[in-house]
């Protein structure tokens, strides 16, 4: 998962609980800016897994990447075997005719769905 502080413990939280995918990366894109630093560091004590926060997002295998559309193209370009879901700008050009969010019941929604069809056929 590539994203802030507050973006990594949303998502990090939602597949922890909802799921029971437990993570292998969090690369922060702005560590500086640490609002929800501190509650992302609890979640990951809370589930034995804070080397997830240190760990090299472009080593570390994952089937699902949440990330922006450069990151996920360099990893595919690495030959890493994964499904991607872009989660901020740039795009890797897909085409959103109708407005797709992460948030609340539909973004839910649209994110199990993109997960699940994602593990079914990202290989």
């Amino acid at each position: 998962m590539k994203g802030t502080w507050s973006e990594a413990y949303a998502y990090g939280s939602f597949l922890l609980h909802y799921l029971g995918m437990a993570p292998v990366c969090f690369s922060i894109t702005s560590p500086d800016s640490d609002c929800s630093r501190q509650i992302l560091l609890n979640l990951a004590g809370q589930y034995k897994c804070p080397q997830t926060l240190e760990a090299d997002m472009l080593k570390t295998p994952g089937e699902i990447v949440l990330a922006d559309g450069c990151t996920i193209a360099k990893l595919k370009l690495m030959n890493h075997i994964f499904s991607g879901i872009e989660n901020s700008l740039p795009g890797m050009g897909y085409i959103n005719v109708t407005s797709k969010t992460h948030l609340g019941i539909r973004g839910a929604l649209f994110l199990l769905e993109q997960i699940l069809n994602g593990l079914t056929y990202s290989y």
